[in-house]
């Protein structure tokens, strides 16, 4: 019989990230179940089984810290009250403020509008390729389009992806906050640029 290989990657070193994890991947899916990282701790889900297993096992897999804030971070923010951070019931109350903008019907109805935001990225890309040489996927497809996206369904507006783009990226780093001062500085004031655009803008949404 054959030996199953056994994973051997520590999922929080930046630098198995930045190479080439194809092996590791291989790994992950021909072990048997889900695989404890014994570096960090974390459990990895591989296949979709797994993942659906850990999406309907809440009582196991949960993601609210027991001391608040979200499990799902290496360094949990006690405060947090996003929705990610939150299990049921409290998860789905907030998950029903916006959840009837994505229902399949929702999503049937803006599919147009979508498939000519993509349309209109591909083709500024290609434009500039033919006029550059060389593309920023990044930045022209990968990340242009959700942030326009999000910035459209907020009701910042198209024009104001890179802000969203921008608060997106450097509060993400929350978990190196504590661990680069820079971070934490640069943290703080993009949730103040945020906010400052949010006391504008919820006046026009509520009413």
């Amino acid at each position: 019989m054959e030996e199953l290989a056994t994973p051997t990657t520590n999922i929080l070193d930046p630098s198995w990230w930045q190479a080439d994890p194809q092996a590791s991947h291989s790994d992950l899916l021909s072990y048997p179940g889900l695989w404890q990282d014994p570096a960090s701790g974390y459990w990895l889900a591989a296949r979709h089984a797994d993942v659906l297993e850990v999406e309907r096992n809440p009582d196991v897999f949960r993601s609210r810290h027991p001391d608040g804030g979200g499990a799902y971070r290496v360094v949990h923010s006690v405060d947090e009250a996003t929705m990610i951070s939150h299990d049921d019931p409290e998860h789905l109350q907030q998950r029903r403020m916006v959840n009837r903008r994505f229902t399949p019907r929702a999503v049937r109805d803006h599919a147009a509008h979508y498939e000519a935001m993509v349309a209109d990225l591909v083709d500024a890309a290609i434009d500039e390729h033919e006029r550059t040489g060389a593309v920023e996927v990044v930045d022209a497809l990968a990340a242009q389009l959700p942030c326009r996206v999000t910035a459209e369904l907020i009701g910042f507006g198209q024009d104001r992806w890179r802000e969203v783009k921008s608060w997106s990226e450097r509060q993400m780093r929350i978990d190196r906050r504590y661990v680069e001062e820079t971070v934490l500085e640069d943290l703080t004031n993009s949730i103040t640029e945020w906010a400052m655009v949010m006391q504008e803008l919820l006046p026009e949404r509520v009413a």
